[in-house]
């Protein structure tokens, strides 16, 4: 159902929605990283992949942070990042990655697929 975050008390899940719905949200996670704990989603690159999770530890890697202009264009931040990655599935090298943050700490969500 549109509009719903599950896993989260109601009153986080409005506040994660208002803050997906808001046009600005993009450039108050840009500035500030760790501003929000709720909106922490950003686009990375990595050049080295990740290793794969291995029993209940995590793989890890290190990857770029990207932001998106007003035309569309990906753009590095030039910071980096080491992030976890929860799958028992190495992440491919030379990949653009989405991140999220549990507190500071950042964790692979998506990858992007192979063409």
């Amino acid at each position: 159902m549109s509009g719903e975050v599950f896993g989260f008390e109601e009153a986080t899940a409005k506040q994660i929605i208002r803050q997906l719905n808001r046009p600005s949200s993009g450039s108050a996670i840009r500035s500030a990283p760790f501003a929000n704990p709720f909106v922490g989603l950003r686009i990375a690159y990595t050049t080295g992949g990740a290793t794969a999770r291995s029993g209940s530890t995590c793989g890890s890697g290190t990857a770029t942070l990207y932001t998106i202009s007003a035309s569309g264009a990906l753009e590095t931040t030039g910071d980096s990042v080491t992030f976890y990655n929860w799958v028992a599935t190495a992440v491919g090298t030379n990949r653009y990655i989405v991140l999220g943050t549990f507190g500071q700490t950042w964790v692979i969500v998506a990858e992007e697929c192979p063409a």
